[in-house]
């Protein structure tokens, strides 16, 4: 007699010893015909040894444990031979009957499959993916039991990973407030967040299952926006910031930021979009509103500060020739504190100039060291804290806007001699890039620098560096924002590198003549 396992060949032990416990009932005849066949059986168990391979009697206690087993589990044969198998199960399984269960099923149909955690000897637990075989022998007659497992902790680990991760990346969708929707390759939606629903008032009938351009009243049928969303997939690109204004069913006209990205499903290998919008309409209406009121109170503003100007001047004028030193000194501070208000003005309309995209430019070909000079020699005149020292020249003209050119430069030099009041000298440098194409002028100065938190956002409106604020150094943040537009407009750059207490350095370029 020889024994048979539906399926598969019978398992061994380490040493290639097929235990008695196999069968309570076979003879030793049986079992030495059915060592014959021992050394096959011992080269194919023991090549497997990332394999667990163990038999059981029927009751379930272990009859034979294989290498593999023994690196899996942490038993050698002599310690796990008869104990009971359920020992390399967890205590909620062994409750919840796993192990009969399992039997049962292989008793029943030929084999069992589970994946499921089980114990190593140190306690340890990890995830398998286990099937357990019934043990036959050549009547059919029920002997054992074969089970052959392997460590898929790794995998388990991943597919957790991933779970937690889409979790987590739809629960951040769901909860965002932007309106987003996640596309498949054909444009078709796949899912929209709650912010969708709530901004356009519309349900998931009406929207999951759908081709985007046929949401609403064609709303989003859009042949530039179609273009842009073709070219994502195929080019592994995005876009940003994409406006559309359009009339939108329920809302009215609304105007909407879109930005796009390509996603890809790990599962199922699969490629899809996610469209997110923002409805900046009440934004864009308040900017409007902003710079209509700065462009209309810059223009009405400047004619009554000129008058006040010029009245303080002719009364100064007059006091000084009846030498009324008091009316005098008090009519100077007018006219300069005029002085600040019409640089704040001008400042006020360049920047309307700048969002209204009016900011005009008078090109020439001019002479940027010149340029340089004379204003040096201007500021240098206006201050005795420090001496603005010039170094280099640019060999060639600049074509920019010389008025413009010249704002820039005197707010950079006006900011160093400002923001370094304990040293005593700014540098002015005159130079040529790599490639001789740009002419770049740098101002440094060794003054209180700028943190490093505050560098980011120099160049917006408004920003100020906060130490400069604390030292009450007056300003209202419009300058370097105005010169960063100026230098754009001409195609050039500007930036700078800083260091608390250490200073400052300014760069801008200008493309040199041809």
């Amino acid at each position: 007699m020889s024994f048979k396992k539906a399926n598969q060949q019978p398992a061994q032990t380490q040493q290639g010893q097929y235990s008695n416990r196999l069968s309570n009932h076979a003879s030793e005849a049986d079992h030495r015909e059915f060592r014959e066949d021992e050394p096959f059986f011992r080269q194919i168990l023991e090549s497997l040894e990332d394999y667990a391979i163990f038999t059981t009697d029927l009751e379930g206690h272990i009859s034979s444990w294989n290498t593999g087993a023994e690196n899996l589990l942490g038993y050698t044969e002599e310690e796990i031979i008869g104990q009971d198998a359920r020992i390399l199960f967890t205590a909620g399984d062994r409750q919840k009957k796993a192990p009969e269960k399992e039997m049962a099923g292989a008793r029943k149909t030929g084999s069992s499959l589970d994946e499921r955690y089980h114990v190593r000897k140190d306690g340890s637990a990890f995830f398998v993916s286990g099937k357990m075989f019934a043990l036959k022998d050549e009547k059919g007659k029920l002997r054992g039991f074969t089970k052959v497992m392997r460590d898929i902790t790794h995998v388990k680990v991943l597919q957790e990973t991933i779970t937690q991760a889409k979790a987590y990346a739809e629960s951040i969708v769901d909860t965002a407030r932007e309106p987003m929707l996640v596309l498949y390759k054909d444009f078709t939606v796949n899912t929209a967040n709650r912010a969708f629903y709530k901004t356009f008032k519309v349900n998931k009938k009406d929207t999951e299952g759908r081709q985007l351009y046929e949401l609403g009243n064609g709303q989003w049928n859009i042949p530039a926006l179609k273009a842009l969303l073709e070219h994502i997939l195929p080019n592994d690109s995005s876009f940003n910031d994409y406006e559309v204004i359009q009339e939108f069913e329920k809302l009215g006209t609304r105007t909407m930021l879109l930005n796009a990205r390509k996603l890809w499903r790990v599962g199922n290998h699969t490629e899809m979009i996610l469209l997110a919008m923002e409805d900046i309409t009440e934004r864009k209406q308040a900017d409007a509103f902003k710079n209509a009121f700065i462009g209309i109170a810059s223009h009405e503003l400047r004619g009554p500060v000129s008058s006040i100007k010029g009245y303080a001047q002719l009364l100064g004028k007059r006091a000084q020739k009846a030498e009324d030193k008091m009316a005098a000194g008090t009519l100077d501070k007018i006219n300069r504190q005029t002085d600040k208000l019409t640089e704040i003005i001008n400042h006020l309309l360049d920047i309307s100039r700048i969002q209204s995209g009016k900011l005009q430019l008078d090109r020439v070909h001019f002479d940027l060291n010149s340029l340089t000079s004379g204003i040096i020699d201007e500021m240098q005149s206006e201050t005795t804290t420090h001496q603005l020292i010039q170094q280099g020249t640019i060999p060639k003209d600049v074509y920019a806007d010389k008025f413009r050119i010249g704002q820039v430069l005197t707010n950079l030099i006006s900011n160093a001699i400002k923001y370094s009041p304990d040293t005593s000298k700014v540098m002015i440098k005159l130079s040529q890039d790599r490639n001789k194409t740009h002419g770049i002028v740098t101002v440094q100065d060794f003054g209180i620098g700028i943190p490093p938190e505050d560098q980011a956002n120099l160049f917006q409106a408004f920003s100020r560096a906060r130490n400069g604020q604390k030292k009450k150094i007056q300003g209202i943040g419009l300058g370097l924002h105005i010169a960063a537009e100026i230098i754009k407009e001409h195609g050039g750059k500007i930036w700078f590198e800083s260091k608390l207490e250490e200073g400052s350095v300014f760069h801008f370029s200008l493309p040199l003549s041809a």
